[in-house]
């Protein structure tokens, strides 16, 4: 290996602007729903975000909280709401 490159900065990829395109992207494609104010969601994901210092899992789970996220998913409306147990939260 000759050489490793660090990006702390977001000198060499603008990791803000790469996910809010990506967050767009995955509204309008994967989530498919008029129900979220997309500039709401994005503005929020980046928040919780935090420049990638918390884990993905738990963005989401905030933003399918905080947005009462529901897919439509082959003609069917799913609510997507976590189930808590004592101490491990699935879907």
């Amino acid at each position: 290996m000759k050489a490793v490159l660090f990006d702390l900065d977001d000198t060499v990829l603008d990791r803000r602007g790469s996910l809010q395109v990506f967050l767009q992207w995955q509204l309008n494609g994967m989530l498919r729903t008029e129900d979220i104010d997309s500039a709401a969601f994005i503005v929020r994901f980046l928040e919780l975000d935090d420049g990638g210092r918390l884990w993905k899992d738990v963005v989401y789970r905030q933003l399918i909280e905080e947005f009462a996220i529901v897919l439509n998913w082959l003609g069917r409306r799913i609510l997507i709401r976590p189930v808590v147990s004592s101490t491990v939260v699935t879907y």
